[in-house]
């Protein structure tokens, strides 16, 4: 009796359920085990300002300047009009012709 007792405690078999709606847990010999789920985190606003910058100096180095001003405005858009990204954006619509400052005459 007492060898059963303590073989039962160091036992590695599930013992069967206390009740009836509780259901045996079956487990496969090679199981993998389930990962734990991945919360994904939203970048910060300096992160992703950084990223809409990284992005759209990317086309801006391929001389894709309307890319690189729709990179910015998706970032304008999420909310975050911040000086760098205004005027990044101004920079790329003077070097792609779409807007030119205005001339100032010599008038005085």
């Amino acid at each position: 009796m007492v060898f059963s007792q303590s073989f039962s405690l160091f036992s590695s078999r599930k013992k069967a359920p206390k009740t009836r709606n509780e259901k045996p847990t079956k487990q496969k010999p090679n199981a993998k085990k389930k990962s734990a789920r991945i919360l994904l985190l939203l970048p910060s606003k300096d992160e992703h300002i950084r990223l809409t910058l990284q992005e759209a100096e990317k086309y801006a180095a391929q001389k894709k300047y309307k890319l690189a001003i729709q990179a910015i405005n998706k970032g304008l858009n999420a909310g975050l009009p911040t000086p760098k990204l205004l005027t990044q954006k101004a920079h790329y619509l003077a070097e792609s012709g779409i807007y030119s400052p205005p001339r100032r005459s010599g008038k005085n």
